[in-house]
Order: C-alpha cells, then structure tokens, then sequence
C-alpha cells in the first residue's frame, strides 16, 4: 500500500509527499522491534529515498532535529533484567529516556539525550557526536568518537578506543558534588 502511494506521489512530481511518506516510514522504523519488520523497513527505506534522489536533489532525508521520542522502559526476560532500555541507530534527533536500570546506546549519530537517571550503568557503543545528560552508576563507552558528557556517576567513566570524549560535572541538587566521579575515566583501549 505504502509502495502504491509512493509510486503514485513519484510520477506525479510531487516531491513533498514523497519526502513525508519516506519520514513517516522512518519514524515507524524508530518504533519497530521486530528485527526481521525493522530489515524490511530498511530495504524499504533505502528503495524509496534511491527513488526519490532521482526526483529531488536533496541527498539524504532524516528526522526533524527537535523531534523527540519518548522510549518506555522494556522489561528484557532473558537476562532477568528490568528495566532495561536498549537504543540503536538513531540520527540527528533530540530523545529523553524515561528513568531506568540500565541503558544500552549504540550506531547512533548526532542525537542529544536530554536528562535521565539509570541506577546501573550505561552502555555506549559505535556513537559519533552525541551529548548525554544524566546520573548513573557507571558509563561505558566503546568505540565512540566525538562525545560530550555532562554526568553525575559514582564509580567513574569507563572507555574503550574512543576519541574526543568531553566530560563535564553535571550539578544536581541535594547530591553531593565530591561523589561526582565524572572526570575519573579508565582507559581500556589496546596501548599499541
């Protein structure tokens, strides 16, 4: 149905509906959890914006910068973990994670995590220029490049051959700053 209407908005010109259309599929990619309906999304995604690169000179559609989406805290039976929320491939996009146990972020480009506590740790992985605001236990990043942390963390920043990783003490109040272990950061990273 989506193919029809896209097809029909191509041989007609009309660019506009075309670009919406490819959006809306995006933003139903975003929220798909199925591995096998977010592929097909994909090729889906990749089929349409191939097509509409011919009809328009625009290079690449994605998201509005301050579009927000709200993630619900997920309970993950097969480690019996709850509240564990796991993001992935994400692009120039501004979200706010809802407060949890534990955050897993990775393949994601230009997006900025507005406030959020997590009692555990948090995950970063495979991120290029991305901003996070939060408390948390520990942070742990790997492979990341061009990071911006202002944190609240009790144990330390934890990395792994990452680049240009920017720390900062995030004051909240009622919380002791001396516990702010933000500028305590292990590097992992292989020494050759």
């Amino acid at each position: 149905m989506e193919e029809n209407k896209f097809n029909e908005y191509l041989n007609s010109g009309d660019s506009e509906n075309c670009k919406l259309l490819i959006q809306k599929l995006e933003t139903k990619l975003l929220n798909e959890k199925v591995e096998y309906s977010r592929k097909i999304l994909k090729e889906k995604i990749l089929k349409f914006k191939t097509s509409y690169k011919s009809l328009s000179k625009e290079i690449e559609i994605c998201l509005e910068k301050n579009k927000r989406e709200f993630f619900k805290i997920e309970n993950n039976f097969q480690n019996k973990l709850n509240n564990k929320i796991y993001i992935s491939s994400l692009k120039d996009l501004e979200y706010q994670i809802n407060n949890c146990e534990e955050v897993c972020i990775e393949n994601c480009e230009n997006v900025e995590f507005t406030f959020f506590r997590v009692k555990g740790s948090i995950f970063i992985k495979n991120c290029i220029n991305c901003k996070f605001k939060c408390i948390s236990h520990q942070i742990r990043l790997y492979r990341c490049v061009r990071i911006y942390l202002e944190i609240y963390v009790t144990t330390g920043v934890f990395i792994e051959e990452c680049q240009d990783i920017c720390t900062e003490q995030l004051f909240v109040q009622g919380m002791e700053t001396k516990n702010n272990l933000y500028n305590r950061i292990f590097d992992f990273s292989n020494p050759i």
